[in-house]
């Protein structure tokens, strides 16, 4: 691979050289994270003192990248998160000084109020001791949370001495995945650096694939000309079969046209699925030389995924909490009661029943206990374990009284729940069984063969199904009109078009061999309107995806999925 991107690294390194701003970019399976590793090794081996900071959008990500390198001193890999709090967390004159104009914005909203309780604390916030960056909010108490972390920064940019510090602090700046970058942070951190780094040595890389902006608060296009930037880009695959990479050459809507890098990728299968059947997920499906077990299944939406994992109820307990975060929420487990039952908990239900005692007694907190004591314990965990219809209140208590887990711990998670006024949402979930805790689970280890097409971006796998189900369950997207090519703006005028391109461009380009796309026919169409149907799509299909697609037709009458002969030769051109 180093001798493939010998070209994209010279043009990085003569960035380097002439202390030039770039922005790299580069389609799915091109190796963006291997370009930028290879550019902190150059510099490492070649500047071992100058000082480098790279943001990364993932722990995954960052991650990886440690691991990768030799040589980690004068380097900071974080996300963009954690590496904003620890960059301004010294700063506490300030932020206590900005989190007091918000609680003050707080009062007066709540002046209007009649919620006097509320109205109280605010009024008696003591700000006295630090300001705390967690997973939740409190303004009250002087605790800010991910978004706040973001505005706060930006705030801090309007400040000349603090951006002179800023600048001072690295002489290289690179940002992983730039395209997910907060849309009000990034142009914010670009103006910066152009106004304050006159003479000084400050080379900014943003790394990334304007295609793969699927995230809502991610900036997506930067234009290179605005903010002096070098454009280069990086037209290898490395991922793909030939055929693959020609149906995500024609998902792309720029000058990218990647290449086939690796030869030893073969297609399995590649095909449009026009399914009218009631085996709506392929199930019974007979593919070409592969079982559907060995399948990555990617949906729209959790809500798909819950129903089959089993996880339903408490996808839409934290759903009236997250309305517009949820896909993270379930994902990322990013809240705190949900992290603790998929970090601490449900592992030990998961440990039980393979069987792992070892590790699962590790969480037993009672001291100098015997043979006895164990038998005793596995006696108790088979009946707590054994029953997994109870509530998770009700598991914990049980837990607690055999001394399993860390009580103060419970309580303390379970009292934040005060802090940020959100008693009732507690007590549901609370009520919410063991079971469903645990399905949960199992999908946001990986234990399952489902996911969404937004939680597979920087995945790649042998072979793939992007169910596609019409009418598209979030109106966010939408499918049909895409595939159709038509186009529709939303209330706020954005082009869903866009959005959904980018979307189905990300799903279908994690395959390596096999991609299917299972079109799930909308079921309340008549006889007369899913034949009109399957006719308009056989003569538009391939002016989405490609020539190497094929049109397959699945119903239940014949019982299996039969090649639907093409009506015309059609001009094929780039969507």
């Amino acid at each position: 691979m180093v001798e493939e991107l010998d070209e994209t690294m010279k043009s990085i390194i003569q960035c380097i050289i002439d202390n030039t701003n770039f922005k790299l970019e580069a389609g799915a399976g091109a190796g963006k994270t291997y370009s930028l590793i290879e550019t902190l090794k150059y510099i490492k081996k070649n500047y071992p003192k100058r000082k480098i900071l790279c943001i990364t959008y993932t722990n995954n990500a960052k991650d990886e990248i440690l691991e990768r390198l030799d040589d980690q001193n004068n380097i900071i890999v974080s996300t963009i998160h954690d590496f904003i709090w620890k960059f301004i967390s010294p700063f506490q004159k300030e932020l206590r000084k900005k989190v007091n104009q918000l609680i003050n914005e707080k009062i007066a909203e709540l002046e209007k109020t009649s919620n006097i309780e509320r109205l109280k604390k605010y009024q008696e916030a003591d700000l006295t001791l630090p300001i705390k960056y967690l997973n939740y909010e409190a303004l009250h108490k002087g605790i800010i949370s991910h978004d706040r972390v973001i505005e706060l920064f930006i705030s801090f940019l309007d400040n000349e001495t603090f951006c002179k510090i800023l600048i001072n602090s690295f002489s290289y700046i690179f940002i992983d995945e730039y395209q997910d970058a907060d849309r009000n942070l990034l142009p914010k951190l670009l103006d910066t650096i152009n106004t304050y780094k006159n003479g000084k040595y400050l080379v900014l890389g943003l790394y990334g694939d304007n295609m793969q902006q699927i995230f809502q608060k991610g900036i997506g296009e930067i234009n290179s000309a605005v903010y002096s930037l070098i454009s280069i880009n990086k037209e290898d695959n490395y991922r793909s079969c030939e055929e693959l990479i020609e149906v995500g050459n024609f998902l792309r809507n720029d000058a990218i046209n990647q290449k086939c890098k690796n030869q030893n990728v073969r297609k399995n299968q590649i095909a449009f699925i026009f399914n009218t059947s009631s085996d709506v997920d392929l199930k019974n499906y007979n593919f070409e030389s592969i079982s559907f077990t060995d399948f990555k299944r990617l949906y729209l939406v959790h809500k798909q995924i819950a129903k089959e994992v089993g996880f339903f109820n408490l996808l839409e307990l934290f759903k009236t909490k997250y309305p517009r975060d949820i896909s993270n929420i379930i994902k990322n487990a990013d809240d705190r009661f949900l992290s603790y039952m998929c970090t601490e908990i449900m592992p030990c239900i998961y440990d039980y029943k393979i069987g792992n005692f070892v590790t699962l007694m590790k969480q037993y907190k009672k001291e100098n206990f015997n043979i006895t004591d164990l038998s005793e314990i596995k006696i108790k965990l088979d009946d707590i374990f054994n029953n997994m219809n109870i509530s998770i209140k009700e598991f914990m208590q049980q837990m607690l009284d055999i001394d399993f887990f860390d009580e103060i711990k419970f309580d303390v998670i379970c009292n934040s729940y005060k802090d940020t006024e959100d008693e009732e949402f507690l007590n549901n979930i609370l009520n919410c069984s063991v079971e469903e805790y645990f399905n949960h689970y199992r999908q946001y280890s990986g234990n399952t063969k489902l996911e969404t097409m937004h939680g597979v971006k920087g995945n790649e796998f042998e072979n793939v199904i992007v169910n596609i189900e019409i009418p598209t369950p979030w109106n966010w997207y939408d499918f049909a009109n895409y595939i159709h090519q038509k186009h529709r703006n939303d209330t706020s005028g954005i082009n869903i078009r866009n959005r959904t391109q980018k979307l189905l461009y990300v799903a279908c380009t994690r395959a390596i061999s096999t991609l299917i796309i299972n079109y799930i026919v909308n079921k309340d169409l008549t006889n007369k309107e899913i034949e009109d149907e399957k006719k308009y799509l056989q003569e538009t299909f391939k002016n989405v995806f490609g020539n190497t697609m094929e049109f397959l037709e699945y119903n239940d009458n014949s019982g299996t999925c039969e090649e639907t002969e093409l009506y015309e030769e059609i001009a094929v051109g780039a969507v």
